[in-house]
């Protein structure tokens, strides 16, 4: 029997400590949880992202393209275009182009359009901080396709370049500064083509030269 004491002892010193340690009150206690407390990592919770829903019928139209981005002061903007699901069918209009403002649920622009959407999607063109949307549409019953690109803040949307093409529609950095666009165009069918030089002025895309291709 006496060779059980120690482990006894012992255990019924360790059982007492550890009662004294979290008894309500004690000092010690109420500091060990308030150190315990303190040193818990905070769990940041980033604000959920607003998503874009589709506002014509969804039997006949889908959202085929769409985009959403933050501002530097944290507003969200989307954008997208609406088309038909069957090309044949024929409701009208054949897609529709809407860009908003999501933390206001605003419309900045909205447009129906005449043709389908080849892409969609934003890019810092010019020196302002804030990215620019570029949208390219298949034009129907054309060969053509129309390059656009928008100028978008917390209540407009303004076109700032809208040009049809026929080959090719090309961002390119001459200078460091704004991103110029070069769109070729012409007749497939006598292979004369011509690549028109866009540079932002102001407040939009202006022809800065013309040669051949």
């Amino acid at each position: 029997m006496q060779i059980f004491k120690p482990f006894l002892l012992t255990t019924i010193f360790f059982d007492v400590a550890v009662f004294w340690w979290v008894i309500p009150g004690s000092p010690e206690g109420h500091a060990g949880n308030q150190a315990e407390t303190k040193n818990q990592p905070k769990s940041h919770q980033n604000p959920a992202v607003p998503q874009l829903t589709g506002k014509l019928d969804p039997q006949h139209y889908f959202v085929a393209n769409s985009t959403i981005w933050q501002l530097i002061n944290g507003v969200f903007l989307g954008a997208m275009i609406e088309t038909r699901r069957n090309p044949a069918d024929t409701h009208s209009p054949s897609s529709r182009i809407t860009i908003k403002n999501l933390n206001s649920n605003s419309i900045l622009y909205e447009k129906d359009l005449d043709g389908s959407p080849n892409f969609l999607y934003v890019r810092n063109l010019i020196p302002d901080l804030e990215p620019e949307l570029i949208v390219d549409l298949g034009v129907a019953a054309s060969s053509s396709n129309q390059f656009q690109i928008f100028a978008v803040n917390p209540s407009t949307a303004q076109l700032i370049l809208n040009e049809s093409y026929t080959r090719d529609a090309t961002l390119i950095d001459i200078d460091g500064e704004a991103v110029d666009v070069l769109i070729t165009t012409g007749e497939a069918q006598t292979a004369q083509f011509k690549t028109t030089l866009y540079r932002f002025e102001g407040d939009q895309y202006r022809s800065a030269g013309v040669v051949p291709f």
